[in-house]
């Protein structure tokens, strides 16, 4: 769908202003409607009144003749600049609404992992059937946790995200049994990768995993 631009530095640069009075377009009125001609390049559109169409064309029928090269030409680079600074106008503002996406998102992932640290400091300690977990991040740090075999993987998958050595898209694999842990919560699939899995979060327990155990982080966006 066409847009017609309403920023006053473009529109004073490039022809957005009535040439007869000044007055500016607005996007519904029978002016921009009836008299300009649009010109529209991916989507994008520039208007060009009839008088400056008929400084270089005449009308014939329901076809235009353009017979004055110089005034053509004109018309032509005007147009031209007009859609490449629209062109780049927008790319710019894509850029800035990324920008302002990715930061958001940061931000999100910040506040959560803040909620983690603070549900992972208070968490009880195992009194029952405790497994120990070691777990190496991919700087080379280790940190033992303590867990019972009836929680549920996420736990485990908590614990290590709240640590701020951990990367932001990571997996867990356990060393013997040596496999991948399925324990990436769904809301995990904005920020990062979460492996299919055909039911729940298993515990511990249920992942064959009841007895002292190591646990690999993998960024998951680390070149190989």
């Amino acid at each position: 769908m066409g847009r017609n631009f309403d920023n006053d530095r473009f529109a004073k640069s490039h022809g957005g202003y009535d040439r007869h009075d000044d007055d500016r377009y607005e996007r519904n009125s029978s002016y921009s409607q009836n008299r300009n001609k649009p010109y529209d390049r991916d989507g994008i559109v520039y208007r060009v009144s009839d008088s400056d169409v008929r400084k270089s064309a005449k009308q014939n029928g329901n076809v235009w003749e353009f017979s004055n090269l110089q005034e053509f030409q004109n018309l032509s680079k005007r147009i031209v600049n007009a859609l490449q600074t629209a062109e780049s106008i927008q790319e710019e503002q894509i850029q800035k609404l990324e920008e302002k996406k990715h930061e958001a998102k940061k931000e999100q992932l910040n506040g959560i992992r803040k909620l983690l640290q603070y549900r992972t400091k208070n968490r009880p300690e195992p009194v029952q059937e405790v497994i120990r977990v070691s777990i190496k991040f991919t700087c080379g740090s280790i940190i033992e946790c303590n867990f019972e075999i009836s929680d549920s993987l996420e736990v485990l998958f908590n614990t290590v995200f709240a640590e701020e050595k951990c990367p932001k898209d990571f997996s867990l694999l356990s060393i013997n049994p040596s496999k991948e842990l399925l324990c990436a919560p769904d809301w995990y699939k904005e920020f990062g990768t979460v492996a299919e899995r055909t039911s729940g979060i298993q515990t511990f327990k249920e992942a064959g995993l009841d007895s002292s155990v190591e646990v690999l982080v993998k960024d998951n966006q680390a070149q190989t």
